[in-house]
């Protein structure tokens, strides 16, 4: 009986470790349902994560246009709340807004809020990439700039190569420091444009020698006192032949510089400074308002008819005739490029110094810009994206505010009808350089004349003069000398003729009107001055000596029994717009960042 359940119990351990042997693996159902499982599990896991990769992608690429959105937005409104030209202030004005400077407007410039110039140029209105923004700008106390002051505020750095050792004059040691290679200034000539996806902003320091008291000659000098590139009166001739910089100046230096002609085709260079600013004292400070005077702006004061014609016209194209060609400015890494000798010193045999920095001659033949964006010769500059300030860039736009019709516009723009008003600043308007509308200069500008599409705004200088070509006719005058007109300064009146001049015992009826004497001094030979007039405001008979009549808005002049009052004729620009829209690289999110700022004080 024992043996037999010992043989039952040992029958069925070997059974059941049979069927545990015959069982060991999984099935090919059970394998292809873990399979499917497994799969299923890792497509949720990996939506979660490409989910959540996304989503920090997203978030890092709004973050990034954030930061960038930021950065520019602090670099170009100190900029712009920095800017040396403003609002006139009384006496020297009644307008909301700043005023282009005309003909005969010297007695009305104000030396404090007037200084430098501001440009903008349209170009293609359809076209959102090829606006340029162009400026002088100052460091001060205070967001509008109130006050100066030298020992309280964060400036200007550039490089500023070693002139001559320890000299105590020159750029090198405007930071107070001398030979450690940079300069340091409280002001800066600024522009801004757009080209290849990349927005830039070229930075050039204005010089600004220490110390204040006693200050230094804004020229560098020698240890001797003699300016070390200069141009002797007494003799006709230039000292030693220093008129040049021997290095490549646009790389050695982030300083503004332009040439002064001696009277021939001889120029010496010519550190623009913060005395360049003022625009009340004639040419004696080599003012930066006159456009030739500026980065960018052609200085062709020579006797070659051609180039004549283009002496203070700023450079946005390779080729002139080329709209395809903008270019907006040099770049850093073009200056950078050891062909570039302007303004230091004046080749007039290398094609790329006459083509790109000082000449108008001897335009390529072949495409002037290459894929990247450089123009062709001048690429690979060692200073290479060093005036990038943003990237990946779609347009930049820049447009001013028109009171006439009560909102932002491009400059010279076509809109016409009841619907849209009659801007201020049309192309429409009948050029031909009278103040009877407000576009008085066609021929200032990137473009060529007869193409008849410069679209451009600048504050100018009173004493500007450029060669009007159509006019003119040719051969052209040794030196241009034609006095004319800003391209746009909107008018509140442009009934102020000849005639309109002030005579003696005549019946004056109530609003009639008369020029301003102190603003139109050569009346017959210059264009008349309209920027402010004296209307009656009581009628009567004048006297028999004429009485005077200052350029002071406001003022009211008895003259016999005729009282006269003074108005401000200008209409100032009140605001500028500023448009960017850009993407990040890696998310490619859009961003637009506007920026409105206001010229009204």
């Amino acid at each position: 009986m024992k043996f037999r359940i010992e043989s039952t119990m040992r029958f069925r351990r070997t059974n059941r470790s049979q069927n545990l042997a015959q069982r060991a693996g999984f099935t090919l159902v059970e394998m292809l349902v873990s399979t499917a499982l497994v799969v299923l599990i890792m497509l949720m896991f990996a939506q979660i994560y490409g989910s959540a990769v996304g989503s920090i992608t997203e978030q890092r690429g709004l973050a990034n246009n954030d930061q960038k959105a930021r950065q520019f937005d602090t670099t170009i409104r100190r900029d712009l709340q920095s800017m040396t030209f403003r609002q006139p202030s009384f006496p020297y004005g009644e307008v909301r807004g700043i005023v282009p400077l005309g003909p005969g407007d010297g007695p009305i410039v104000d030396p404090a809020n007037q200084r430098g110039f501001l440009y903008y140029s349209e170009n293609d209105f359809n076209d959102q990439t090829d606006d340029v923004l162009h400026l002088t700008t100052m460091v001060k106390i205070g967001q509008r700039g109130d006050a100066e002051s030298k020992d309280q505020r964060q400036g200007f750095v550039g490089r500023a190569a070693n002139l001559a050792g320890t000299d105590t004059n020159q750029p090198d040691a405007d930071d107070g420091e001398i030979g450690n290679g940079l300069g340091l200034s409280r002001a800066a000539e600024v522009v801004y444009f757009m080209r290849n996806g990349n927005l830039y902003r070229r930075q050039l320091l204005l010089r600004d020698p220490l110390p204040v008291d006693p200050r230094f000659d804004p020229q560098p000098t020698r240890t001797d006192g003699l300016r070390r590139f200069r141009f002797d009166p007494a003799s006709g001739s230039f000292n030693n032949g220093w008129q040049n910089y021997a290095g490549d100046f646009l790389d050695d230096f982030d300083y503004s510089a332009t040439r002064v002609y001696s009277g021939t085709e001889d120029s010496y260079l010519w550190f623009n400074s913060v005395d360049s600013l003022a625009n009340h004292v004639g040419f004696a400070n080599v003012p930066m308002a006159i456009p030739w005077n500026r980065f960018g702006h052609f200085n062709n004061f020579s006797t070659t008819n051609d180039e004549l014609a283009d002496h203070g016209s700023p450079r946005e194209y390779a080729d002139q005739s080329d709209p395809t060609t903008f270019i907006g400015r040099l770049t850093q890494e073009e200056t950078s490029n050891a062909i570039i000798t302007y303004p230091g010193s004046v080749t007039l045999t290398g094609p790329q110094t006459e083509t790109y920095a000082f000449r108008r001659t001897s335009v390529p033949a072949t495409a002037p810009i290459i894929d990247r964006g450089a123009l062709n010769g001048l690429n690979g500059g060692p200073r290479v994206g060093e005036d990038i300030v943003l990237t990946n860039v779609e347009s930049f736009d820049v447009e001013i505010y028109d009171s006439e019709v009560g909102r932002f516009v491009d400059i010279g723009n076509n809109d016409t009808g009841t619907n849209n008003g009659t801007t201020q600043f049309q192309t429409l308007a009948t050029p031909g350089g009278s103040e009877a509308d407000d576009r008085l200069n066609v021929f200032y500008g990137p473009r060529r004349p007869a193409d008849g599409v410069n679209r451009v705004f600048d504050t100018w200088h009173p004493n500007a003069e450029v060669v009007d070509i159509a006019t003119s006719g040719l051969p052209l005058p040794a030196n241009p000398t034609t006095v004319v007109f800003p391209p746009f300064r909107p008018l509140r009146t442009t009934n102020i003729n000849p005639v309109d001049a002030w005579a003696p015992t005549t019946a004056a009826t109530f609003g009639e009107v008369i020029y301003v004497p102190a603003l139109n001094p050569n009346i017959g030979v210059d264009p008349i001055n309209r920027s402010m007039f004296y209307t009656v405001v009581s009628g009567g008979t004048t006297g028999e000596l004429q009485p005077e009549f200052p350029p002071i808005p406001g003022t009211t002049v008895q003259d016999g029994s005729v009282t006269w009052q003074c108005i401000d004729n200008r209409i100032g620009i009140q605001g500028l717009r500023i448009t960017v829209r850009y993407r990040d690289q890696r998310s490619t999110l859009p961003r637009q960042l506007t920026i409105v700022h206001s010229f009204v004080e």
